[in-house]
């Protein structure tokens, strides 16, 4: 029975991802997290900021948001954050 829960949890938790971060210009990068029909926008942009963060912790650096985009993919299903920060 414990098992058969873990499974309905695991199944309507949904699943996230996110991209590596990217330099687009000197000091401004770029992160993308794509989240399914199950997991909610703030999910979503949580893995992305995680990413930001864990980029400008490295450095040394505070974060600064730049520009967000959030957007609906795959069939309007899917949630997608396109995040553009800087560490200053």
């Amino acid at each position: 029975m414990i098992f058969r829960v873990s499974i309905i949890s695991l199944i309507l938790t949904g699943c996230a991802s996110s991209s590596n971060v990217y330099e687009m210009s000197p000091g401004i990068f770029t992160v993308t997290a794509t989240g399914d029909g199950y997991t909610t926008a703030d999910r979503v942009m949580n893995l992305a900021m995680e990413k930001a963060q864990a980029q400008c912790v490295r450095a040394n650096r505070r974060l600064d948001v730049v520009q967000r985009e959030q957007s609906r993919t795959r069939m309007g299903i899917d949630t997608t954050i396109n995040l553009s920060f800087r560490c200053v």
